[in-house]
């Protein structure tokens, strides 16, 4: 199905989703914690945190490598996190270090509505924009 959200950038992915609080994933970064993000559709959310602190999560992950591994990313829920069009100007800027498609606005955080996802189920993005939970 689809929901309401906002497509940065386009494309067709299939994978395990994978969710993380950013700044909880990025504190992981270089221990034994960190999740394999090979395969995966990383779902990221936060809340409370600065708009300069959110960049330099993102920054953090692009240089240990781990965005360039995930087949998708999409940004959930960044509640309290700075203005609307400062949180769509960051995700656009780290769009390009993604190889499959990016979309924010994705139903999942801290308030709802939010949706309820088994990361045993893989997820499908289409062309389309459509998002499919499919069992492979």
């Amino acid at each position: 199905g689809n929901a309401d959200f906002n497509v940065i950038k386009p494309g067709y992915a299939l994978g395990l989703p994978l969710i993380a609080n950013l700044s909880v994933l990025t504190s992981l970064c270089g221990t034994p914690w960190f999740p394999k993000l090979r395969n995966k559709i990383l779902i990221l959310e936060d809340l409370n945190e600065d708009i300069y602190k959110l960049d330099r999560y993102l920054t953090q992950l692009v240089q240990c490598g781990a965005l360039a591994e995930c087949e998708a990313l999409f940004f959930g829920q960044f509640t309290n996190c700075g203005t609307e069009q400062e949180i769509k100007e960051l995700f656009k800027r780290f769009a390009r270090y993604i190889k499959g498609p990016v979309i924010m606005d994705f139903p999942f955080g801290h308030s709802f509505p939010s949706v309820s996802l088994s990361m045993l189920r893989h997820l499908r993005i289409e062309k389309n924009n459509k998002i499919f939970i499919i069992d492979t």
